[in-house]
């Protein structure tokens, strides 16, 4: 090993630098910050971009000690040059690093985590010119067959993340793009790193996300069907957060719609408490935007109709604010309403049928020429009903049609509709029944 192959380090310094001792490596380490510091004294900024080139081509040589070697020297420069000068030399440092975290060696990627955490503690603030790589690294590393990598990528990534919380103008959008890259990740400890980075955000008062939250919360809610106790707590943490980011009171746009079609997803999914946050996440909406969100109308009935039964869940409060916001001036698309009603009219759930027709019921008191014009739709389905073998079922179809075909003057109005001949007889035939009692 000549002396001028590694210039400006000795043969002897190199030598300890590659031992296969730790605490030789280490030794080396320490002269090496020795000779850098003397380097900057001197002003000798050529040489030192010599002694970092050398270290560099220790980190790719098919010795695994020389690569242990070569990424402590790294972390021993950046120690040296300190927080003035660290910054400058930040991409020469950190890439060579990056580097060794797909290692075959688990002890080289250990010793990677080690070196980086140094040169990125020193760097602060400059290591974020990397950060898109450094990212997919730490996310990588998450879920490391070694335990020990693992825990050294983890406080790696606790220090990035103190260190974006503490930069002004930090670039939000970056960091976002690269999370919703990731977000539909099924590997527990990937998930619980990508949750862990909204935990933190969410913190920072000056981070807006809520125009970021439909493109994230689809995956967000999947994180809720994870086995680890861990991953579900941070996420329903996460997801209670963004829920109230969703307040009108915040000046960011928001796509709501967007938002509830994914909820609706999740209230049918397979996960107990992924379908209790979703309606969570409804009633908020419902109490934040109130008739603004009467549009969506549709989409919130086939959410809630299906659980009433459950009182665990927030549906019949859904459902019950829904009904509150109808009223005689109120404009709603009756039509995919009336669709969904339909489809619902004859479910399993008694609790359902009977929300089924009080909703019928409603619309029918306060929108009577809109819901007029499904009559035909509706009517044979209230005449079977009849035969539902649920006394609070049959007692309120038979209001309802008794709402329907005992109004004064109802029967210029069934002539107007043009209904079929056999619904038009079904109608006239029970009005004239309700005449008669009267």
């Amino acid at each position: 090993m000549a002396d001028n192959q590694y210039t400006p380090l000795s043969s002897a310094v190199v030598r300890t630098l590659t031992d296969k001792l730790y605490e030789k490596r280490k030794s080396a380490a320490l002269e090496i910050e020795r000779q850098v510091r003397e380097l900057l004294r001197q002003n000798h900024l050529s040489e030192l971009e010599k002694l970092i080139t050398v270290l560099e081509g220790l980190t790719v040589t098919p010795n695994g000690h020389n690569r242990k070697g070569g990424l402590i020297g790294l972390a021993a420069v950046a120690i040296a040059l300190g927080k003035d000068n660290c910054p400058q030399y930040s991409g020469k440092l950190i890439t060579p690093v990056l580097t060794c975290f797909d290692d075959g060696d688990q002890k080289v990627r250990y010793y990677a985590c080690e070196s980086l955490y140094n040169i990125v503690k020193i760097c602060r603030a400059s290591s974020l010119e990397h950060f898109d790589v450094l990212f997919d690294k730490f996310w990588k590393l998450a879920s490391d067959a070694d335990p020990n990598v693992r825990n050294g990528a983890e406080l790696l990534d606790r220090l990035m993340k103190e260190i974006v919380t503490a930069t002004p103008n930090f670039d939000l959008d970056q960091l976002m793009v690269l999370i919703r890259e990731r977000i539909h990740a099924i590997n527990s400890s990937n998930r619980r790193f990508i949750i862990s980075w909204f935990h933190t955000i969410l913190k920072v008062p000056s981070f807006s996300i809520t125009s970021y939250i439909p493109e994230v919360i689809d995956g967000i809610f999947k994180a809720l069907e994870d086995p680890s106790p861990v991953v579900k707590e941070t996420t329903t943490a996460v997801l209670i957060e963004l829920m109230h980011k969703l307040n009108p009171k915040e000046k960011e746009k928001v796509d709501l719609g967007a938002i509830i079609n994914i909820l609706n997803h999740h209230v049918a999914s397979s996960s107990i408490l992924a379908r209790k946050m979703a309606l969570e996440w409804m009633d908020q909406i419902l109490k934040d935007y109130s008739t603004a969100m009467l549009s969506n109308l549709s989409s919130f009935l086939i959410a809630v109709l299906p659980w009433l039964w459950d009182d665990s869940l927030k549906a019949a409060e859904v459902n019950a604010r829904l009904m509150s916001l109808v009223t005689k001036e109120t404009k709603i698309s009756i039509d995919p309403v009336v669709e969904v009603l339909l489809k619902h009219i004859d479910y399993e759930k008694t609790d359902t049928r009977k929300a089924v027709l009080r909703w019928v019921r409603h619309l029918h008191a306060n929108q009577p020429a809109e819901m007029y014009k499904h009559i035909e739709h509706f009517f044979p389905r209230l005449i079977d009903i009849l035969c539902d073998q649920a006394d609070d079922v049959l007692e309120l179809d038979i209001l309802l049609i008794t709402d329907i075909c005992g109004q004064k003057q109802q029967d210029n109005i069934i002539e107007s509709y043009n209904l079929k001949k056999e619904v038009n007889e079904q109608v006239i035939n029970i009005f004239i029944i309700l005449q008669f009692n009267d």
